[in-house]
């Protein structure tokens, strides 16, 4: 066997090995909201990867998306490998990743954003925004 013919059946064997895994943790993400085995999202992985040469993450992105719309899921049902969701005031030191979801009223952003870039005070809002808030 030539050095060509070993490297790509290593190639082979490592990106077999590596569909095996992916779909062993698709497997695991979804066993509990569909009937489905890891042979089944491995043959489906690839089809993907082998016949339609699509990357390993894009295929894996695709199925996992396939089985989520199957499932009734959306991708945050999934949970694990997101950041720790915390309120605004409890973030407290640097380099830290949280993850944050606000409302934000853009009238009010903008008069804080004045006062904090230098304006002495922070402009009023006009009574129509008080007006427009009330209906």
């Amino acid at each position: 066997m030539s050095p060509i013919e070993n490297h790509a059946e290593t190639e082979n064997t490592m990106t077999e090995s590596d569909l095996r895994t992916q779909a062993t943790e698709i497997h695991e993400q979804f066993s509990d909201q569909l009937e489905l085995t890891v042979d089944e999202v491995e043959s489906r992985l690839e089809t993907l990867v082998n016949e339609y040469k699509v990357p390993t993450n894009e295929a894996r992105r695709s199925v996992v998306n396939t089985y989520l719309d199957e499932a009734g899921m959306e991708r945050d049902d999934l949970g694990g490998g997101g950041n720790e969701k915390v309120d605004i005031a409890e973030i407290d030191s640097p380099e830290e990743w949280v993850d944050v979801t606000a409302k934000v009223g853009f009238g009010f952003v903008l008069l804080r954003s004045r006062a904090i870039l230098g304006d002495t005070e922070a402009p009023e809002p006009s009574a129509g925004a008080d007006a427009q808030a009330a209906d």
